[in-house]
């Protein structure tokens, strides 16, 4: 839900607005988040752990067009 999204990556969500996101799964969520806004992508949330089973680590960028684009990767835990 939109409440839980708030709560669980702080994200900055409009439920007026009918929009879809795209979730991509990456080896390093860091790497990837660090390479797409060097490259101007915008930054929506940063890095961040959630979840314990399955222990993931999720950031949010922004599209051109202003959709949330989610990279997540399971996290190693230690």
């Amino acid at each position: 839900s939109i409440e839980a999204a708030r709560a669980m990556h702080q994200l900055p969500l409009n439920p007026g607005l009918p929009r879809g996101e795209v979730a991509l799964w990456a080896d390093d969520v860091d790497e990837a988040f660090a390479t797409l806004t060097a490259q101007g992508i915008r930054p929506i949330v940063p890095p961040h752990n959630f979840l314990i089973t399955p222990p993931l680590r999720a950031a949010w960028v922004e599209d051109p067009e202003g959709n949330p684009i989610q990279i997540v990767c399971r996290r190693k835990v230690e």
